[in-house]
């Protein structure tokens, strides 16, 4: 069985080398990075993307967290006309936590 960072870190690679396949590349340029959001006291692991295809290239922000019982990756969609070195990965990290809340079944007793 993995550890739930070992499926984090698993899941995200399977995603990145996904979109390989379609003919996009991607390039992690900022992270990962391990925040604890105030007001939660697990971390998240976030990062900033650069994804170049036949298209042009963007960038897109994910935060991501693991535990006994779910991996999950959490994507934002951003104004490209700003650089990634302005994207709060801090606030981002925060909106995670509070889906992270929101999803989160309780453990069964």
């Amino acid at each position: 069985m993995l550890s739930p960072v070992t499926a984090r870190d698993e899941l995200l690679e399977i995603l990145d080398s996904r979109t390989m396949i379609q003919d996009e590349r991607s390039v992690v340029i900022t992270g990962p990075r391990t925040i604890i959001p105030q007001g939660s006291s697990e971390p998240v692991s976030c990062r900033i993307v650069r994804k170049t295809s036949e298209f042009g290239t963007s960038w897109q922000p994910d935060c991501s967290w693991a535990d006994g019982s779910a991996v999950v990756k959490v994507a934002q969609t951003v104004d490209l006309k700003k650089p990634p070195a302005e994207f709060d990965l801090e606030a981002f990290a925060a909106k995670t936590a509070i889906i992270r809340k929101e999803v989160r079944a309780p453990m069964a007793p």
